[in-house]
């Protein structure tokens, strides 16, 4: 099981704009402690991807440091 932290910001009412993404914020994924700032949906899940691939050798490292 891997855990993210995701703070997401929309636009207020009255502020949409087709050159925005619908949605951006801030992601973590806690293990390893990344962070990274994403602007829509294919940004987050590029991410939450990328933490996923990462070698189960470093995967172990980071669970022995907790």
């Amino acid at each position: 099981m891997q855990t993210f932290l995701v703070r997401v910001w929309t636009p207020a009412a009255g502020e949409e704009d087709e050159e925005r993404p619908r949605l951006s914020g801030m992601v973590e994924h806690v293990a390893s402690r990344r962070r990274e700032t994403f602007q829509g949906e294919l940004d987050l899940l590029d991410f939450i991807q990328g933490c996923l691939q990462t070698p189960q050798e470093v995967r172990r490292a980071i669970v022995d440091e907790a």
